[in-house]
């Protein structure tokens, strides 16, 4: 689990989750301009990353104000191309709803998800969430 802070609040999501939102966000024209800095629990930078993949147990990625707001500008770019209803339903036959946790959707094996299905229905209120905190300014991303 991914876990970005910003100026407006926070926004969690998983690892699979994060792949496809930069994927969706690329294919709407985002490039970062720099590169994410991986900051110790001391508050020191350790070394830099191409990759915001996630990251160790006490260590944060920053990434720049004028990235997130790159990110934020392509995600919502991508809004009105996004399903409004459950473009993945056809796809799924049953959901996993335990207790005290999310509810996990169970998609058949061997299916293909684009970015454009999995940010279809509930997950495109998510997405204009986590753009409005992309708007919002500098994201420090860690692992949860």
């Amino acid at each position: 689990m991914l876990v970005f802070t910003g100026p407006s609040g926070q926004f969690r999501c998983p690892s699979r989750a994060w792949g496809l939102l930069a994927r969706l966000a690329q294919v709407n024209g985002w490039s970062p301009t720099g590169y994410p800095r991986l900051i110790g629990p001391d508050g020191e930078e350790v070394w830099q990353s191409t990759e915001l993949t996630g990251s160790a147990d006490g260590f944060s990625v920053l990434v720049s104000e004028e990235d997130a707001r790159a990110l934020g500008a392509a995600l919502k770019a991508a809004l009105p191309d996004l399903p409004r209803f459950d473009a993945l339903a056809h796809k799924s036959p049953a959901t996993l709803d335990l207790p005290n946790r999310v509810p996990i959707r169970i998609i058949n094996p061997g299916e293909s998800i684009s970015p454009y299905e999995f940010f279809s229905g509930a997950n495109r209120e998510a997405l204009t969430v986590f753009v409005r905190l992309c708007e919002s300014g500098a994201l420090t991303v860690t692992a949860a």
